[in-house]
């Protein structure tokens, strides 16, 4: 085999290690991600029973994780 035809198989030896290191890397944020916000749900259903509080505590919730944590993109009322 030429040098060329080694160097190519080479880089994409490298190409498809780079690609698999990031779709397992997407896939375990992806998961934590979905676990989080089920945590966030569940804190939020608990606080509401326990004490009492409606619907307009996930607007405030909203608003102010958005003010403490600058740049989160995900914390609408909605999405909570």
């Amino acid at each position: 085999m030429n040098d060329l035809k080694l160097y190519d198989n080479f880089f994409n030896e490298i190409l498809q290690t780079i690609s698999s290191a990031r779709y397992e890397a997407y896939k375990s944020l992806n998961k934590h991600h979905t676990g989080l916000n089920f945590d966030i749900g569940k804190l939020i259903v608990k606080n509401q029973e326990v004490n009492n509080w409606g619907k307009s505590i996930v607007e405030t919730l909203s608003t102010d994780i958005n003010k403490q944590i600058d740049g989160i993109k995900g914390y609408s009322a909605q999405n909570l």
